[in-house]
């Protein structure tokens, strides 16, 4: 499995894929979220 890293408002977090960037990058909007775990685990719920 290929992950990339990319960088969101000056926080890493790393996707499997590009539709998961997008779902990460929309949560996080929507969510206004800070911390990367709790991002991490609202895609899981997601997946």
């Amino acid at each position: 499995m290929v992950q990339e890293n990319f960088e969101v408002k000056n926080v890493n977090f790393t996707y499997l894929n590009g539709k998961q960037l997008i779902l990460i990058a929309l949560l996080r909007e929507h969510e206004k979220l800070s911390d990367q775990t709790e991002i991490f685990h609202e895609i899981k719920n997601e997946i």
